[in-house]
C-alpha cells in the first residue's frame, strides 16, 4: 500500500510540474479540428504604442452578434456570457475562437462587472469580422492605447 501510495504521489507531481510548464502550457492558437459548417477567428490583443505595444494576457473575449437597426445599419451588438463564443488571450495576446457559426461578429472585451465592444484601434469605427464555414477569419494585431480595466 505504502509503495502503491509514493507511486500514486509521483505521478501527480509529474503531472503538476507538466501543467505549469511553460513548455507544456496549451497556447491560445493551438489547433482545433472545426467541425462542419463553423469557422475560426483568430488575433493579436496588445496596449500602448505601436513601437512599444505589449500583449494583454489573460483576457476574456467574446464574439458578439450584430444587430441591424430600423434602417438596415449595422448599430447594436449582443452578446451572451452563456451561448456567444468565448476565448481567452494567453501570454502574447494571441486568441482563437473556434468552431463559430458562420456570421458577421463584432469583439467584445469582457471585464466581468461590464462588457466593452471593441471599435477599430485608434478610430470610432465599428470593429466587424465576417466568418465563414471552414475558413479562418483574422483580426490581425489590434493595439490600442489603452483598455479598460478591473
Amino acid at each position: 500500500m505504502r509503495r502503491y501510495l509514493l507511486t500514486l504521489e509521483t505521478i501527480l507531481v509529474l503531472l503538476i510540474i507538466t501543467a505549469c510548464s511553460a513548455n507544456s502550457a496549451a497556447r491560445a492558437t493551438s489547433t482545433v479540428t472545426l467541425a462542419p459548417g463553423m469557422g475560426r477567428v483568430i488575433g493579436v490583443l496588445q496596449v500602448g504604442t505601436t513601437g512599444a505595444a505589449r500583449p494583454v494576457n489573460n483576457a476574456i473575449l467574446y464574439l458578439s452578434g450584430i444587430i441591424k437597426d430600423s434602417a438596415g445599419k449595422e448599430s447594436f451588438a449582443t452578446m451572451d456570457r452563456v451561448h456567444s463564443p468565448k476565448a481567452l488571450t494567453d501570454d502574447l495576446g494571441h486568441f482563437v475562437f473556434s468552431n463559430v457559426p458562420p456570421g458577421k461578429y463584432g469583439l467584445v472585451l469582457d471585464k466581468v462587472t461590464n462588457s466593452y465592444l471593441l471599435l477599430k484601434p485608434g478610430s470610432q469605427d465599428a470593429l466587424f469580422i465576417q466568418v465563414s464555414a471552414g475558413g479562418q477569419a483574422d483580426f490581425g494585431i489590434l493595439i490600442y492605447d489603452s483598455l479598460p480595466q478591473p
